[in-house]
């Protein structure tokens, strides 16, 4: 706000899909948590605002490998939802990824 950084809070409210909930933030948001193990989630957001959408789908990991085991349902959903492995960052700390 005002050029400065500013916490918000958002209160999701459930939807009639599990694992689906939507708040009000610029447009209409929905948060699916698509998968939730004890090493991973896979978290998909999606935000339709006067007539576009942006989706945005996120793995975290407990750890790095756990995370790697992810990686499979990760990239059936992406592919699901039409996101192509050119628009997918991996923005792990690992520096193997970096090369």
């Amino acid at each position: 706000k005002d050029g400065k950084c500013v916490k918000e809070f958002f209160v999701a409210e459930k939807t009639d899909i599990p694992g689906r909930y939507t708040f009000e933030y610029q447009g209409q948001n929905y948060l699916t948590f698509v998968a939730v193990t004890k090493d991973y989630v896979i978290m998909d957001f999606e935000n339709q605002c006067e007539g576009n959408t942006l989706i945005v789908v996120e793995l975290h990991g407990r750890t790095l490998f756990s995370g790697k085991l992810g990686l499979p349902a990760y990239l059936k959903h992406t592919a699901r939802r039409g996101i192509g492995a050119g628009n997918i960052e991996d923005v792990s700390l690992n520096p193997c990824n970096n090369s």
